[in-house]
C-alpha cells in the first residue's frame, strides 16, 4: 500500500480506488500479444481479448468500452466456449472491483461531512451510521469473494465438466487461468492488509460521527464546516481527524 500523504478528502477516497485496484490487477495476464500479430489461432485470439481487458482496466476506463470487450466473441466451436468462460470470470472478477471502489466512495469524509449531509442528517447521523454499518457488511463480503475468486477450485468453476468440448481447447483455459493464481499468497496478504485498513477507516469515521452526536449542542455548521463553542472540543475533534490521516502514514 502506497503511503498517501495528501489532503484527507483525496485520501479517503483514493483507499476506495486502491482496494478496488488490488483485487482487479491481481487477476492481471500479461500475454504482450498485439492486434498485428494475431493469428486465426483462436488460442492467439483469445490470449489477445485477455490482453484488451487488461490494458483498458489498467486505468480509468469508459463502461461501455469494457463490455464492449467482455460480451464479444471473436472465435468459434470448442475455444467460444472457453473465451466465454474466461471474459466471465474477468467480467464479474471487474464487477466486484467496481463495487469494493463505489462502496469506499459513497461513505468517504468529504460526503460523510458535507454541508448537505451534515444538515440533513444531523444531530443523531441516523443515515450515515447505517451507511457505515452496511460498508463494513459489504467489504467483509468482498474480502470473502475476492480471496475465493483467487483459488482454482473458483477459477475452473467457469469451464464446467461437464462441457463437451476438446482436450486441448480445456488445457489451453487451465493453462491461462493458472497465470491468476501463481501470486495467490502474495496478493491475498495484499488483499487482507488492504480490507483490515478499510476497515479502520471506517471505524476512525464512525468515532468521529459519534464525537458530533454525542456532542451535538457544542457545535455548529458554520460556511460548510463543523464549528464547536469550545476549544476543548474542538480539539478532541481534530485529534480523531488526525488519527483518521495517521492511517496513511
Amino acid at each position: 500500500m502506497k503511503k498517501i500523504f495528501f489532503i484527507l478528502v483525496i485520501a479517503i477516497i483514493i483507499i476506495g480506488i486502491v482496494i478496488g485496484k488490488n483485487v482487479l490487477d491481481s487477476k492481471k495476464v500479461q500475454n504482450e500479444v498485439t492486434q498485428e500479430s494475431v493469428s486465426h489461432d483462436p488460442k492467439d485470439v483469445i490470449k489477445y481479448e485477455i490482453d484488451m481487458i487488461n490494458k483498458i482496466t489498467a486505468g480509468s476506463y469508459n463502461q461501455e468500452e469494457i463490455d464492449q470487450v467482455l460480451n464479444r466473441t471473436e472465435t468459434t466451436g470448442d475455444y467460444a466456449v472457453v473465451e466465454k468462460a474466461i471474459k466471465k470470470y474477468m467480467k464479474d472478477y471487474i464487477d466486484m472491483s467496481s463495487g469494493i471502489t463505489e462502496t469506499m466512495n459513497q461513505i468517504n469524509l468529504n460526503a460523510i461531512l458535507s454541508e448537505e449531509n451534515v444538515n440533513n442528517d444531523k444531530p443523531d447521523f441516523v443515515n450515515t451510521k447505517t451507511k457505515l454499518s452496511d460498508a463494513k457488511i459489504k467489504l467483509e463480503e468482498y474480502k470473502t469473494n475476492s480471496t475465493n475468486f483467487l483459488t482454482e477450485e473458483k477459477i475452473k468453476s467457469y469451464l464446467s465438466d461437464s462441457e463437451t468440448i476438446s482436450e486441448e481447447a480445456r488445457n489451453f483455459y487451465n493453462t491461462e487461468l493458472a497465470k491468476m493464481t501463481e501470486e495467490d499468497k502474495e496478493v491475498i496478504s495484499q488483499l487482507d492488509s488492504t480490507f483490515t485498513l478499510a476497515n479502520s477507516i471506517i471505524a476512525k469515521e464512525e468515532a468521529i460521527i459519534d464525537f458530533l452526536i454525542t456532542n451535538k449542542n457544542a457545535w455548529e455548521l458554520k460556511n460548510g464546516a463543523i464549528s464547536f463553542d469550545t476549544a476543548d472540543k474542538a480539539e478532541g475533534y481534530n485529534a480523531l481527524i488526525n488519527e483518521l490521516v495517521g492511517l496513511f502514514d
